[in-house]
């Protein structure tokens, strides 16, 4: 019986063609693969596929709902969807844990309005509700501690958002009194010599390509870039990208005074296309994403997250609830 592979992505993208293509072309191992089709959700229900390879959920929820059921059975889900990866701010905070990791000094901004028009009409949020927060802000104590210029986002990442680079305060409260009910990020800014994307996969293969931000173009010429430098970017991004539970993930750097400084750990949607990158490159993501689907739908490997059955709790040995 055939391994079934399924992607939720755009049918209109090329990338997630070719690699479904890559699967299906190499017709060995019983592994085929196909775009999923997610029907109603149904509790306790299961899922056709080994392994679903998910473009789409961060920015529509209803399929990450699918994604956690199927994860609850024998289904391998690339990325995790126990893992909330649109929580820029968080993920810094988990990578800050490495002290080898060079990152750019950050902190989070509380919203500048806080009735969310996501939550509804009749959830709203009195100043009573806010007794817990300090306010005003010592915005004196985060400018001293970030500095300027500085970049101000919002502290979680759904898809494209705009960045702002601040160069003073009337600059950063121009932009963070427009950001309405969004938490903010805001960070140190890096002046990069160099710019490096890693393309990391199945948490152990990275391609490192040079990023031209002005022009979005990708380059694999490091002939003026020390070899060094390219390897601890690799290197860091491996471990950014383990401790963050990601198969498939791109980590940006900026290169300044010779340090790879990790200044977007998480983009999910992978700018991944043959148009924009090298040949080689794109060739290298497309069959690499092949070979880690094929290995996961292979092995017996699961989410890390929640498991069934749960074991009921021993009631005797913990005592009264």
């Amino acid at each position: 019986m055939a391994l079934r592979v399924g992607f939720v992505a755009n049918r209109d993208e090329s990338f997630q063609r070719d690699v479904i293509g890559e699967i299906n072309r190499r017709k060995g191992g019983g592994v085929s693969a196909e775009y999923c089709s997610i029907p109603e959700i149904v509790v306790g229900g299961s899922t056709p596929y080994r392994v679903i390879v998910d473009r789409l959920s961060p920015i529509v929820g209803y399929f990450r709902h699918y994604l956690k059921v199927a994860a609850l059975s024998d289904c391998y889900v690339i990325n995790n969807p126990f893992r909330d990866v649109s929580e820029r701010f968080f993920c810094n905070a988990v990578v800050e844990a490495y002290d080898d990791i060079p990152l750019p000094k950050a902190l989070a901004l509380p919203s500048k309005t806080w009735n969310d028009p996501s939550l509804g009409r009749n959830v709203h949020i009195e100043t009573s509700d806010l007794g817990n927060l300090v306010y005003p802000l010592d915005w004196e104590g985060i400018v001293a501690h970030i500095g300027f210029p500085a970049v101000l986002k919002s502290a979680t990442k759904i898809g494209r958002q705009p960045v702002y680079k601040v160069g003073n305060f009337p600059e950063l409260m121009q932009i963070y009194n427009r950001s309405d009910h969004q938490v903010m990020m805001l960070q140190e800014f890096i002046p990069p010599e160099v710019t490096l994307r890693c393309f990391v996969l199945g948490k152990a293969h990275v391609l490192c390509l040079r990023y031209d931000a002005a022009k979005e173009c990708y380059s694999d010429d490091f002939s003026t870039i020390d070899a060094t430098l390219v390897e601890r970017a690799k290197e860091n991004a491996l471990k950014i990208n383990l401790a963050l539970d990601h198969d498939m993930n791109c980590t940006e750097f900026a290169v300044h005074g010779g340090v790879p400084y990790a200044i977007d750990l998480v983009d999910l949607f992978l700018d991944i296309s043959p148009e924009r990158l090298p040949r080689e490159a794109y060739r290298w993501i497309t069959t690499k994403l092949a070979d880690v689907v094929i290995g996961y739908a292979r092995s017996d490997v699961r989410n890390q997250g929640i498991h069934l059955p749960i074991s009921p709790l021993d009631t005797a040995a913990s005592g009264p609830v």
